[in-house]
């Protein structure tokens, strides 16, 4: 019977102790979930179908291994977050224990992440060891009780059974054999379905009204109907994900909504300046944020296009609208001469703005040294531009079984469990005030100044929150806070072995597809020094047996591609593979100038928002040290 079988439970942020870095989490509940039966047990024929309930009279229920026991991280002995401790079944029929973490890097990441909600959930090993009963539920499918035995308890990333709710009151009065019941009588549809798992389609429901506020009255009329037509899970997880079925994103390139000659002629700064005109004229409104010509048809066809699709362009802008690439068009000037940086801007001022008023000078001003972008250099995301509305993307999270049988028999039933990732605008945007008589006298160069400021703070941020935002408040989750993600602790100067583990990590997960390594300037500093072989008590060292070679720029470890940014927080080392998270971008760039709030001083206040969100498509495919690599 070493079969072991899992169930979740969800953290509240009410039953953490800062102090004492522990939590109070529910084990198990008495609740019947449907399981196929796992290989390695001898109490149920391997394959069935069945109904599971653990059964929690005190009796059945053996915590021993769970008092002074194992904590761990998804699962995995080696990676131990603390321990568990005072296991025992309340009165209201729930098994919880508190568990304890540890001061070790991973531990402290860990009670962060769930501490603060963006990691919540936690799942019990156990395994059954004897039946307790045996009926037949309402759908014709066997019912066990089953006495059980917890064996660890960890922190990760899926969540399932969400009834074994951590923090349940202990004034709970469903008790375990009162599930049982209703469950065998009417608490039951026609179709054998049973009742119960309509919480779980209120909680989904709650959560996509949340997202998707534009389609509640959808998502409540399917809770209804799953209510009263005694829908499965899984109907109305199809309808819902109907409602948002996959199209291609409209285009929001500047030749798909202009043409060749209006994708060269384009201009952010006449763009700005037609539309301070326009507020000069007195116009007070927001009409007054819109050019004329070229710059305003794009806007206006920009809008046309989101309002063509449901959910609409899921902003509202308050400026004109910029096509992404146009940061790469419109531009006579070259390479050398578009990268321009200032930072206060005044046309009588020569080195604060009068560089750019017409004259024949061009000399470059010197760029600020900024961090290098790592999520699009190392290939990580994908990118949706163009996007109207929320984004939902099905995915498949288990597959279905295929089993080896004779001639003629029967074949058990199996199906796919689909899931989805949930993608929805967040705003990221710069400010800056610029003199009313720098933007009208100016020359190109202050389009490759205006592009290159604003746009570089503005990239830099939405690659720093793909990568460590924290899915709170205004901010996407970014991949390394992503429940799923996978995590190493190097416990010191990381080694070359490590440095492999944390590929084989990935490929253990069936990722495939090239890889690469990310970590800050220290660390390849460090690794540029540290030998891949030992031969004997002789250390052979060199550039050329270095865990970190050097490749152009660039560098490889382990044969992948290696990259360094200080937009890596910790001088921690991740690896991930190509095209395994997506970048969704709404409706391009909204600039908006405002010659009013300093008007006294003859100055503008010009705004540029972004819209856009992150999400890992298999977190797994991404492995982050819990330590720095430059230790």
């Amino acid at each position: 019977m070493a079969a072991r079988l899992f169930r979740y439970s969800e953290a509240k942020s009410a039953h953490f102790d800062k102090k004492t870095r522990t939590l109070t989490a529910a084990i198990a509940t008495g609740t019947p979930v449907k399981r196929i039966a796992p290989r390695g047990q001898n109490l149920v024929p391997p394959g069935s179908e069945i109904w599971e309930v653990l059964d929690q009279s005190p009796e059945n229920v053996d915590l021993s291994a769970l008092n002074d026991g194992a904590f761990l991280d998804e699962h995995s002995e080696k990676d131990q977050l603390g321990k568990t401790t005072e296991a025992s079944v309340h009165r209201d029929r729930v098994s919880r224990a508190k568990l304890v973490f540890g001061n070790h890097p991973l531990a402290k990441q860990r009670f962060d992440q769930m501490r603060s909600g963006s990691r919540p959930f936690l799942s019990a090993g156990y395994e059954w060891t004897r039946i307790v009963a045996k009926s037949t539920a309402a759908d014709g499918r066997p019912m066990y009780s089953f006495a059980w035995k917890g064996l660890e308890v960890s922190s990760v990333a899926i969540p399932a059974d969400r009834q074994a709710a951590v923090g349940r009151a202990d004034d709970h009065k469903t008790t375990q054999t009162e599930t049982v019941t209703v469950m065998n009588n009417q608490s039951t549809f026609a179709n054998g379905e049973p009742k119960d798992h309509i919480s779980e389609i209120r909680i989904r429901t709650g959560a996509l009204k949340r997202d998707f506020p534009a389609r509640a009255d959808d998502y409540d009329n399917l809770l209804t109907r799953a209510h009263t037509e005694g829908w499965s899970l899984e109907q109305w997880t199809e309808s819902a994900m109907a409602l948002f079925k996959a199209k291609a994103a409209q285009p929001v390139n500047l030749v798909e909504v202009t043409d060749a000659n209006g994708a060269r002629d384009y201009s952010i700064q006449r763009g700005i300046q037609s539309a301070i005109r326009r507020a000069d004229k007195g116009a007070t409104n927001q009409k007054a944020a819109i050019p004329d010509g070229l710059e305003g048809e794009v806007h206006q066809e920009l809008i046309r296009r989101a309002n063509a699709e449901p959910g609409g362009l899921g902003f509202s802008p308050t400026g004109f609208l910029v096509p992404h690439d146009a940061t790469l068009c419109g531009s006579r000037l070259t390479r050398a001469e578009r990268d321009r940086l200032t930072r206060d801007s005044q046309a009588t001022i020569f080195p604060a703005g009068g560089a750019f008023v017409p004259t024949e000078l061009r000399t470059p001003v010197i760029e600020v040294l900024r961090n290098a972008m790592v999520l699009d250099r190392a290939g990580f995301c994908m990118t949706l531009s163009g996007l109207s509305g929320n984004l939902v993307i099905p995915r498949e999270e288990a597959t279905a079984t295929a089993y080896s049988v004779g001639e003629i028999d029967q074949l058990t039933a199996s199906q796919q469990i689909l899931g989805q990732i949930s993608l929805s605008p967040k705003r990221v945007g710069s400010k800056q005030i610029y003199s009313k008589q720098f933007v009208m006298q100016s020359t190109p160069d202050a389009e490759a100044f205006i592009r290159n400021d604003h746009f570089a703070v503005i990239a830099r941020q939405w690659d720093r929150l793909g990568l460590v935002g924290q899915g709170a408040g205004d901010e996407p989750l970014g991949i390394f806070n992503t429940p799923g993600c996978q995590s190493i602790i190097f416990g010191g100067t990381p080694t070359y072995k490590q440095i492999v583990a944390m590929e084989t990590a990935l490929r253990t997960v069936n990722v495939t597809g090239p890889l690469t390594y990310v970590s800050t300037p220290s660390t390849k500093g460090s690794l540029k020094l540290i030998p891949a072989l030992l031969t004997g008590s002789q250390i052979i060292s060199g550039p050329e047996n270095a865990i970190w070679q050097p490749r152009g720029e660039d560098g490889l470890m382990n044969g992948c591609l290696a990259l360094d940014s200080n937009q890596i927080p910790g001088h921690v080392i991740m690896l991930g593979a190509k095209n395994q998270a997506v970048k969704a971008l709404w409706g391009g760039l909204d600039i908006v100038t405002d010659i009013f709030t300093r008007a006294d001083r003859a100055e503008i206040v010009l705004t540029i928002n972004t819209w856009g969100d992150f999400a890992a498509r298999h977190p797994q495919a991404f492995i982050v040290s819990a330590d720095a690599g430059n230790q």
